[in-house]
């Protein structure tokens, strides 16, 4: 039995010594000082150095294995390096289509430039008055619109007056107009209704039917055929929430202008409403025919200017029609609740959208005396939000300084048609609410449109802006 076990422990000893020779040859064990500094050129070093003498048959083996070595490691630093190649050109022609598609020609430029809107003026009596800059538009003027119904046309030469009558009442949160009557209204050209009637020659005119029609007489000039079915009516919206108050019943005959109809209007938030603006515009129609009406003229009256409780009477010129993004710009002046300090840049290498919120600055309209407020940040694609971050809040502050900085990864081809949406958030011991909204998008109020253009443009980077804080939300982002 112990001649046995003697026996198994001198096998053992062979096996391992065995062992522990195949494991050295197999790291590279090398004998000859050309392999080691063929080796240590290439910043390679042996697990386990040679300390014995190895046979020829040994050392041609470890020669193949580091000749093996060596090729596999050069493919694969080739392989790596061309991988490498690859992808930094793949950037660089990134780099160049992103380059030529922001490039900005004639066409981009007039995509973002009010060049194509009406260039106007305002003197100290509220008559509006064109600039010599103006573009000829013809017979008549078209003013652009940014929503709603689709661009009508405008009288050529505005003038007259409207004459009514407002009575606000905020204890019983309610609104009555009374419009009164129309003054001084020029009389009316039949050319601007000539893309919707026929126009006969007086010997080629229909002899019977009750539609009316255009004729032509013999010194070329249009007229209606039947004068009395020229009328008009007059609609009333609120802004910057654009929401229909009242429409006046259509009035045939230009003869006689009175109107003599009250209306009555409802609502829920008193300073909201109060903080609005309202909209009285006359439009033209001749005859019974569905066409598009003619813009007369229209007059913007601040429900601040009413007195609370009693009817207020106002007369008012006709003026031309303002575009709707301006008009809500003009209305959101009355219920701005502070500013906001603001910074937005694009890093179009990484296309990283960057905002960072400074300060803001709460005036007596906001209402609380010592608020606690945070700054909610949302990117909008389209009307939902694709992105949102919020600051931390600051305590007890009218004047808190946020100091926060977020990055958005925003592909540059979706740039143009995002816009940013900030909220600012009041936290109470319970709950918190929002309390007014900053916009900054082609579809804001001028100051944030005009801030936008530069982001989208590049041509002002990472410039602070002031911004007018709003009570009420835009009723479109982008």
């Amino acid at each position: 039995m112990v001649l046995l076990i003697a026996l198994l422990v001198l096998l053992a000893l062979r096996f391992y010594k065995y062992w522990i020779n195949r494991k050295n040859t197999k790291y590279h064990l090398l004998s000859d000082e050309d392999s080691r500094t063929k080796l240590s050129s290439r910043s390679f070093q042996p697990k386990f150095p040679a300390t014995f003498p190895t046979s020829a048959l040994q050392t041609q083996f470890i020669e193949t294995r580091l000749d093996e070595y060596l090729a596999d490691e050069d493919k694969y630093r080739q392989s790596k390096e061309r991988q490498r190649q690859k992808q930094n050109e793949k950037q660089r022609a990134d780099e160049t289509k992103v380059r030529e598609k922001t490039s900005w020609d004639s066409d981009k430029k007039k995509m973002f430039s009010d060049s194509d809107m009406p260039s106007v003026h305002y003197d100290n009596s509220l008559k509006l008055i064109r600039t010599k800059s103006e573009p000829n538009r013809g017979a008549f003027n078209t003013p652009k619109r940014a929503r709603g119904r689709s661009a009508l046309q405008v009288v050529p030469e505005i003038s007259g007056q409207i004459e009514y009558s407002i009575l606000l009442d905020s204890a019983n949160r309610s609104l009555e107009i009374d419009l009164v009557q129309l003054i001084d209204i020029n009389e009316i050209s039949a050319d601007m209704f000539k893309n919707h009637f026929p126009v006969y020659d007086m010997n080629e005119a229909p002899s019977s039917g009750g539609t009316p029609y255009l004729q032509r007489g013999r010194n070329k000039q249009i007229t209606f055929s039947d004068p009395e079915q020229l009328g008009f009516y007059v609609e009333v919206m609120k802004f910057p929430k654009k929401e229909h108050i009242c429409t006046t019943d259509y009035k045939y005959g230009m003869q006689d202008t009175s109107l003599n109809e009250k209306f009555r209007s409802d609502f829920a938030d008193p300073e909201q409403f109060i903080n609005s603006v309202l909209r009285l515009q006359v439009l033209l129609r001749y005859g019974k025919h569905p066409q598009k009406p003619t813009i007369l003229g229209e007059t913007i009256l601040p429900l601040k200017k009413c007195t609370d409780g009693s009817w207020s009477l106002f007369r008012d010129e006709l003026r031309y029609p303002v575009n709707e993004t301006e008009l809500e710009s003009i209305a959101m002046e009355y219920s701005s609740i502070g500013k906001m300090v603001v910074s937005v840049s694009y890093q179009l290498l990484h296309q990283h959208l960057t905002v960072r919120i400074c300060e803001a600055n709460y005036n007596d309209r906001i209402g609380i005396q010592s608020p606690s407020t945070s700054v909610k940040v949302g990117i909008y694609l389209g009307e939902s939000c694709a992105f949102k971050e919020t600051t931390e809040v600051v305590r007890k502050s009218l004047d808190p300084q946020f100091g926060k900085s977020f990055d958005f990864k925003l592909p540059h081809d979706k740039l143009q048609n995002a816009a940013i949406l900030l909220e600012v958030q009041q936290h109470g011991y319970v709950h918190k609410s929002t309390i007014g909204y900053v916009h900054i998008g082609l579809k804001a109020s001028k100051r944030g449109r005009n801030y936008w253009k530069e982001v989208v443009g590049f041509s002002d980077f990472n410039r602070e802006c002031f911004l007018d804080i709003q009570r009420v939300k835009p009723s479109k982002i982008c």
